[in-house]
């Protein structure tokens, strides 16, 4: 089972980076159509961001209380779902709507692919793991812009929404048919679902709070980049 972990765990975790980088050349695009300025559809990335950080102090508990199978399919339909919404948005606002959903979506989905790496490997393996899952995460900023770009060229920019739900469904029957649970059987589900001694641990150890900081501060600046260089590039360059 371990063994043929991997490959799923790496579909999974592509849901989250893709919705961030397949869409940013047609930024000007959705602009244009919509009526909007550049900004503004920025702010799509900024919900998305929003959403997912959330997201995951309102997931993780589900997926100790019903499993993380059933946490997966529900984010993975929940993703499929709000890319549709997102491509056949007639409003701006209800664009905004589906990266909201799809936000919390690509949550549900990297959390699940993070916790199954905890319940199945040992902590050396688990670095392993660990770093063969980013290394997947790092190939989709470098490849799905450009992607993203050719679909808009061809068939407009509603066309990478469609992709995005397409690809949920692929993903859905593999996590359907092949992924297992494995949540383990010790796991306290007992209790209320939210509260506070779940958090306290993490946000009270300076270590963490350390380096998740760096770790924020990194990503701000590279979405920064990665939201306004394709408004600059296309504005600038053609």
């Amino acid at each position: 089972m371990r063994r043929n972990l991997l490959p799923l765990l790496m579909f999974m975790v592509l849901l989250s980076p893709l919705a961030i980088d397949i869409y940013l050349p047609s930024m000007p695009a959705m602009a244009l159509e919509y009526g909007v300025s550049n900004s503004e559809v920025q702010s799509t990335l900024v919900l998305f961001l929003f959403a997912m950080g959330v997201g995951q102090i309102l997931i993780g508990p589900l997926a100790d209380r019903f499993g993380r199978k059933p946490v997966a399919l529900f984010g993975i339909v929940l993703y499929g779902i709000s890319s549709l919404l997102g491509a056949y948005s007639v409003e701006f606002e209800w664009l905004q709507i589906a990266r909201v959903f799809q936000g919390l979506a690509a949550c549900s989905t990297s959390i699940v692919v993070f916790s199954a790496v905890r319940d199945c490997y040992s902590r050396k393996e688990s670095v392993s793991m660990y770093s063969y899952l980013n290394g997947a995460i790092c190939v989709v900023p470098a490849l799905a812009p450009t992607f993203g770009g050719l679909l808009a060229l061809q068939f407009g920019w509603r066309s990478t929404f469609i992709f995005m739900a397409l690809y949920a469904i692929f993903v859905l029957f593999l996590v359907g048919f092949r992924f297992p649970e494995t949540r383990p059987l010790n796991t306290d589900s007992t209790g209320p679902l939210y509260r506070w001694s779940r958090y306290k641990p993490v946000i009270g150890d300076p270590h963490f709070m350390f380096y998740a900081s760096c770790c924020m501060i990194a990503m701000a600046s590279i979405l920064c980049y990665v939201s306004y260089s394709p408004v600059w590039i296309i504005g600038h360059l053609g």
